[in-house]
């Protein structure tokens, strides 16, 4: 929650709106309210709710009034995408999830440029970690298997040239001397 505020998590599972929280009904007939609530001077969070748990997507700001978050649920789970931004207004981190797991892929960024990419499936990295310098160029390559370095992980330097390579399987080092194509 943007206020820091807690909140309870309903014995049917995810995540319920603060009784702190204004709600206001739509009077539509489906059930779903929108939620608010104010920080010192500006809103710092909204969204909408149903059966008392956030869905839909929610958006949580800075105290300047800017957006700092947009997070989807559904039913009060983490469902679909999720962006966080920076106080200028920049994308810093969007990423998936299913069932309030990390499900997919996972960009961070710096200003409008990726600086590192990963993928997750059920809340585990999956897939190769790319990381960037700032001129673009890859700075690390590293393959993961359920959750674990599993292959050849690579660093190269700011020319984009191959520096180290190290193997690993199942989260250990096996290599420090790896072969690479």
């Amino acid at each position: 929650m943007a206020c820091g505020d807690q909140t309870a998590s309903s014995p049917e599972g995810g995540e319920t709106v603060p009784v702190t929280m204004d709600l206001e009904n739509y009077d539509d007939g489906t059930g779903i309210s929108r939620a608010y609530r104010m920080g010192t001077d500006n809103l710092s969070e909204e969204g909408s709710v149903l059966d008392g748990k956030k869905h839909g997507s929610w958006v949580a700001y800075n105290d300047d009034g800017s957006i700092a978050s947009i997070t989807t649920y559904h039913v009060g789970v983490k469902e679909g995408v999720a962006v966080t931004f920076d106080k200028q207004g920049y994308a810093e981190v969007k990423s998936f999830y299913h069932n309030d797991m990390l499900n997919g892929n996972y960009l961070v960024f710096k200003r409008k440029r990726v600086i590192e990419s990963r993928n997750y499936r059920d809340g585990e990295l999956e897939g190769i970690v790319r990381k960037y310098y700032e001129n673009g160029e890859i700075m690390e390559e590293a393959p993961y298997k359920e959750g674990n370095l599993d292959g050849i992980a690579k660093w190269y330097d700011q020319e984009g040239n191959l520096s180290i390579a190290y193997e690993y399987h199942d989260g250990e080092l096996v290599n420090k001397e790896a072969e690479v194509d």
